[in-house]
């Protein structure tokens, strides 16, 4: 299809509009995208950015927006659960790029299905410092190639680490 001509092979694009959502508070909600979205105009595909307030991107943010392409999180702290469910179009996330003065990156938690059925979804870099991997965080995920847990698993017997876990179905009918 020519959706998929626009991206190279890291979801990236070189000409879909980015949209930098912002929020008057620490967390961004559904009815802030939709209203945000309308504003400006968008009704295609499209990059998703955050203003650098935002640290909690609230239940069901962007469930079954299926024209984000790409994301990146900013300094956001918090997903909660299904977030980004359902976003078909979605083929790239990032999810470390902001860090605290001690270097350790922001983001702490994901929950429940956070990208269950995200079926462009190809790559997931879960960053050091989330320890709990949620049930049905990627479930249905059938483009899935690569998902990297950072080092805050408890890998090396490591004694700081005892409470990382992977839940239930995290990883279910990724084919």
């Amino acid at each position: 299809s020519n959706f998929y001509n626009m991206l190279d092979s890291t979801g990236a694009s070189g000409f879909l509009p980015t949209v930098t959502f912002t929020s008057t508070d620490a967390s961004f909600t559904a009815l802030q995208r939709i209203t945000q979205l309308n504003n400006i105009g968008i009704t295609g595909y499209y990059e998703a950015d955050f203003a650098d307030n935002i640290t909690d991107i609230s239940f069901g943010a962007f469930q079954n927006d299926f024209d984000v392409v790409v994301v990146t999180i900013n300094k956001v702290a918090n997903i909660r659960s299904y977030a980004f469910a359902g976003c078909s179009a979605m083929r790239s996330i990032t999810l470390d790029t902001a860090v605290d003065a001690s270097g350790r990156y922001l983001l702490t938690s994901i929950d429940t299905g956070a990208f269950q059925g995200c079926t462009s979804l190809r790559n997931l870099h879960i960053p050091d410092t989330v320890k709990q991997i949620p049930s049905y965080l990627c479930d249905g995920c059938t483009s899935l190639e690569v998902a990297v847990m950072g080092y805050g698993w408890n890998r090396n017997s490591d004694s700081y680490v005892t409470d990382s876990t992977i839940g239930r179905s995290a990883f279910a009918n990724c084919s």
